[in-house]
C-alpha cells in the first residue's frame, strides 16, 4: 500500500520509520548524553528555536527521570516524540507534538508540532525538510487530526521557507511581537489541514517501519 491511510490503534505505524534520507526512531536511554550536550549554554540551534525563551541545562542527576520520561512517550500511540537519525546511525535532532488547548475548543483535532535539526553541520542538507515530511506523513496518517501547525519568527526564514515549501499557510502574524538581540521580529503561525496534505505528492511517500 504506498497511499498512508488513517488507521486504528492496532494497525498504526510503530517506529522505526524512514523516509527519505532519515529515519524517525524512539528516544534511547543513551539519548540522554546527546541532550545533555544540546541543552548546554551557547548551543547553536537554540537561537533559531524560541531563543527568547529560556533552556535549562539538562544535569547528570536528572538521567534516571529522563529515562523514565522517555519510556513513557515511547509507549504513546500515536507517539508525541521522535529521534531523528541519519541511515549511518547519527543522532541528529527530534520531532515532537502536543494537543493544542489554547487556539480552539475542539483541540482534539489540532496538534502543535516542532522540528530541531541540533547539529548544525546537519543544517540545509535536506534533512530538516525529510524529517518534517515524515512526521506530517505519520501523524495524519496514525491519528484523527484534522490539521497540524507550527509556530516560529520571521528571524527564522529556513523554517518560514520550509513550511511553505510544503504546502503549510500562514495562518496568523503578530507584529513585531518577538524580540531577538534587541531587534524585533514578527510571530508567525503555520497550518496544514488534512485534505490539503493529502493533495501534496509528498503525502504519497510511503513510510517504511
Amino acid at each position: 500500500m504506498n497511499t498512508l491511510e488513517k488507521k486504528s490503534p492496532s494497525q498504526r505505524l510503530t517506529p522505526p520509520l524512514e523516509h527519505s534520507n532519515i529515519v524517525l526512531r524512539d528516544t534511547r536511554a543513551q539519548d540522554f548524553d546527546t541532550y545533555v550536550r544540546w541543552r548546554a549554554p551557547g548551543t547553536a540551534w537554540k537561537e533559531w528555536d524560541a531563543p527568547w525563551e529560556h533552556m535549562s541545562p539538562l544535569l547528570e542527576d536528572e538521567r534516571k527521570k529522563w529515562v523514565r520520561s522517555a519510556r513513557v512517550r515511547n509507549e504513546a500511540n500515536p507517539r508525541t516524540h521522535l529521534e531523528i537519525e541519519t541511515p549511518g546511525g547519527v543522532h541528529i535532532g527530534f520531532v515532537s507534538a502536543y494537543w493544542t488547548e489554547d487556539w480552539t475548543d475542539t483541540a482534539q483535532d489540532w496538534l502543535s508540532i516542532g522540528l530541531v535539526i541540533a547539529e548544525s553541520t546537519y543544517w540545509s542538507r535536506g534533512y530538516g525538510r525529510a524529517a518534517l515530511e515524515g512526521w506530517t506523513n505519520y501523524l495524519f496518517s496514525s491519528g484523527d487530526c484534522l490539521r497540524l501547525a507550527y509556530s516560529t519568527w520571521s528571524g527564522n526564514e529556513r523554517m518560514v521557507r520550509l513550511g511553505l515549501a510544503l504546502g503549510f499557510l500562514e495562518e496568523a502574524r503578530f507584529r513585531r511581537a518577538r524580540e531577538v538581540q534587541d531587534v524585533r521580529y514578527d510571530a508567525l503561525r503555520f497550518g496544514l489541514l488534512r485534505q490539503e496534505w493529502e493533495a501534496q505528492p509528498w503525502s504519497k511517500a510511503r513510510l517504511e517501519p
